[in-house]
């Protein structure tokens, strides 16, 4: 009879504990319902996700095409200028003298050209200095050229001022050569600025002579001294100008930093 009985403190904790299984079986069945309701909305995310990487794949790809077809286009354009351009041989630059304009520019080739006439200026007085000929046009005993030229103050240091003269323009045709233009030393640039000064005191020491001393001026004296003042001012100026800054691109507005009402831009 004792064995048969159940106490009501054992059945109320059946009870319970019937009560408690229960309710986590229904948590657990409603986790399972909220999980299948939300696989459906995470497969939609990640379609969404992957049509979105799909979608700039091709706009990278539509842009390199861009890009490819736009260098093709760029290359086909400088290849028909090329084409038309005319086709220059090959050689030292002496050697197609109708290209040093636009290889050298217009002041070094300016330079180059004065130097080669007053080489050929003062060539012709010295060759008339020694061979007693005479300049063409002053063969008069009495004529400025002929004065000038065989008074004292024709020779510096025992030398006649037409080999000095011939020497200082067989340099200048060399200092201002393509290829002395273009050297990366600085201590040619130099030499040739230093050299032109020199030869412009030495002219205004010859018109110095030839206005007060002699009283004469001769014309082939004042060709050279011409020659020597205008290749003084190219040097000089071509030493002294300013160099060029290289152009700035424009740069986009959308580029630039925003700014904000105080007028600082922002980070």
């Amino acid at each position: 009879m004792s064995a048969s009985r159940t106490s009501p403190k054992s059945g109320g904790g059946a009870a319970r504990g019937t009560t408690v299984t229960q309710g986590k079986g229904k948590q657990r069945a409603g986790t399972q319902a909220k999980g299948r309701q939300a696989a459906p909305t995470r497969g939609n995310q990640a379609s969404a996700q992957a049509k979105g990487r799909q979608a700039t794949v091709q706009a990278r790809g539509r842009q390199a095409n861009t890009q490819a077809k736009g260098s093709r286009q760029a290359a086909a354009v400088k290849a028909k200028q090329q084409a038309e351009q005319p086709v220059e041989p090959v050689g030292p630059a002496w050697r197609r003298p109708w290209t040093l304009p636009r290889s050298m520019g217009w002041l070094p080739f300016t330079t180059l050209a004065l130097s080669v006439l007053g080489l050929i200026d003062a060539g012709y007085q010295t060759y008339t200095h020694f061979s007693n000929t005479g300049l063409a046009g002053c063969s008069a005993k009495g004529d400025a050229c002929v004065v000038v030229q065989s008074s004292p103050y024709a020779w510096v240091f025992g030398i006649p001022v037409a080999v000095l003269g011939l020497a200082f323009f067989a340099f200048m045709v060399v200092i201002n050569s393509p290829q002395a233009w273009r050297a990366k030393n600085p201590l040619i640039h130099r030499l040739r600025l230093a050299s032109v000064v020199v030869g412009m005191l030495f002219v205004l020491y010859l018109i110095y002579n030839e206005l007060v001393r002699i009283g004469q001026v001769c014309p082939y004296c004042t060709s050279v001294h011409i020659i020597t003042f205008v290749l003084f001012a190219l040097i000089v100026y071509q030493a002294t100008a300013p160099a060029k800054l290289a152009p700035v691109p424009d740069r986009d507005p959308a580029q630039l930093p925003a700014k904000t009402a105080k007028g600082g831009a922002r980070r």
